[in-house]
C-alpha cells in the first residue's frame, strides 16, 4: 500500500463529507497495492482491471499480509473506517466504508473471500496464485520468508463515492 493525502485526495474527501454528511474527520488514503511487488510477465497480477471492478461492485474488498501494516508503519483500517482508495500517484479513485475485517492464515483463506475480491474466476485457486506470487513478492523485499500460515487482514469495504464524479451511494 502507497498513498498520500495530496490536495486533491483532500479536496475528493471534504467533498465527500459534505455530500454525505460524513462526521468523522479521519480516513485512510492508500493505495490496493504497491507497483514494487508486481510483476509484469504475471497476468494474475494485472491491477489494471481492479477500477472497473470496483465500480460494478464485484470486487467488495481487498487482503494485505498482516506484517504490511507494521513494516510500513501504516495503522490498521477498522470497521466504519473510511479509506480513500488511490490509484499508485494518489490519484483518488473511489472512498469506501470498511464493514468486516477478517484475519485467516494464508493457507486457511475461504472461498467465499475469494468471491468478495472478485478477481479472475473469482475461484480460491485463482485466488491464491495470484496472491502467493504477490506476497512472496513483498517478503522477499522485506527479507521476510514465505509461509503458507502467514497471517492475512481481509477487508470488506461498502462502496461510498467514485472520484470520476458519479456519487454511488450514501
Amino acid at each position: 500500500m502507497i498513498g498520500e493525502k495530496t490536495k486533491a485526495v483532500e479536496r475528493f474527501w471534504q467533498e465527500c463529507r459534505k455530500i454525505f454528511n460524513i462526521e468523522t474527520s479521519g480516513y485512510h488514503a492508500y493505495s490496493l497495492a504497491d507497483p514494487r511487488y508486481l510483476d509484469p510477465s504475471v497476468p494474475n497480477l494485472d491491477l489494471s482491471d481492479h477500477p472497473r471492478l470496483i465500480r460494478n461492485r464485484q470486487k467488495n474488498g481487498t487482503a494485505h499480509l498482516e506484517i504490511d501494516f507494521s513494516i510500513n508503519g501504516i495503522p490498521r483500517r477498522e470497521v466504519g473506517d473510511y479509506w480513500l482508495i488511490v490509484d499508485f500517484d494518489s490519484t483518488p479513485l473511489y472512498l469506501v466504508r470498511i464493514n468486516e475485517v477478517l484475519v485467516f492464515r494464508f493457507s486457511d483463506v475461504p472461498q467465499s473471500w475469494a468471491e468478495v475480491e472478485g478477481e479472475g474466476d473469482c475461484s480460491l485457486a485463482w485466488w491464491r496464485d495470484a496472491h502467493r506470487d504477490y506476497f512472496s513478492r513483498q517478503c522477499a523485499f522485506w527479507g521476510v520468508p514465505w509461509q503458507e500460515d502467514i497471517r492475512v487482514v481481509c477487508e470488506c469495504w461498502d462502496l461510498v463515492a467514485s472520484a470520476d464524479g458519479d456519487r454511488v451511494q450514501a
